[in-house]
């Protein structure tokens, strides 16, 4: 068996495995017989650093209720979070420090309206700024504003007109995000990163259907860091319905056969 110890979130002491192992790999294993009793398997844990900052806007608003992470560039210690308060600030604790020295840390953002990202701002850990926390106390990385990403719309049509409704979904640099139509068959997204934007719907009755009419992803709309495009039209197609009959012995129940279709790119 091999023991670890996580505190909470908000709890300033660090992750620890017996018997003072920074990771799982830095863990004893502790070996049990049958009808035997091992006792004193004791850990200490002691008090990590502290790293707090403030996240705001574009517009210098205070950023509440984002949820942030922390994680050590060097991997020495499992991820920390929190979460900003109304001003915008916040307080990671429990944060390990290598013996004898600062240690470099790396900070993520995830909140509803905005793309995930790193403060720097990046949206790529390659980019992303690296923090230097100190062995003790509390090391303080200032106010930091977040990338606004994009904002992505369009409407949704079939034959006859708009479909409300209808499930869309965005993607964008590696991030998803969903939503519906309204009663006009628009719709449109906000906090996603920049790059090649997909987007595809689907609704009762009809296929379906990815940006602009197709069945698979076939084009992306390019859009940059600030954007504003309100161009993602689908046009949906009715759907297709493919029949199929199982034939056996009349006295056997069908009624749990399973079918798989699917076409020639498997989408």
């Amino acid at each position: 068996y091999r023991i670890g110890v996580a505190p909470p979130q908000d709890d300033p002491h660090l992750v620890r495995y017996f018997p003072q192992g920074r990771s799982y790999c830095d863990g004893s294993n502790i070996r049990l017989y049958p009808q035997t009793e091992r006792v004193g398997v004791d850990l200490a844990l002691p008090k990590g650093a502290k790293l707090t900052g403030t996240v705001r806007d574009q517009d210098g608003d205070a950023v509440a209720g984002a949820g942030i992470s922390a994680s050590g560039v060097e991997n020495i210690s499992a991820r920390r979070s929190t979460t900003t308060g109304e001003d915008g600030s916040f307080t990671l604790q429990g944060l390990d420090v290598a013996d004898g020295g600062d240690t470099d840390w790396l900070v993520k953002v995830a909140v509803s309206g905005w793309p995930v990202q790193w403060l720097g701002p990046s949206y790529e850990t390659a980019d992303a700024a690296v923090f230097s926390v100190k062995a003790r106390g509390t090391t303080d990385i200032g106010t930091h504003d977040l990338l606004d990403g994009i904002l992505f719309g369009g409407e949704v049509h079939d034959d006859d007109g708009p479909v409300a409704d209808a499930t869309v979904r965005v993607y964008s640099a590696g991030q998803l995000i969903q939503t519906a139509t309204d009663t006009t068959g628009t719709y449109a997204v906000v906090g996603l990163p920049p790059g090649d934007v997909y987007a595809w719907a689907a609704a009762e009755g009809r296929a379906v259907t990815y940006m602009p009419d197709a069945d698979r992803p076939t084009e992306a709309l390019i859009v940059d860091e600030g954007d504003a495009r309100d161009d993602g039209d689908i046009q949906m197609p009715p759907q297709a319905r493919f029949t199929v009959a199982v034939q056996a012995d009349p006295s056997a129940d069908l009624s749990e056969v399973s079918i798989l279709l699917y076409n020639d790119t498997h989408t």
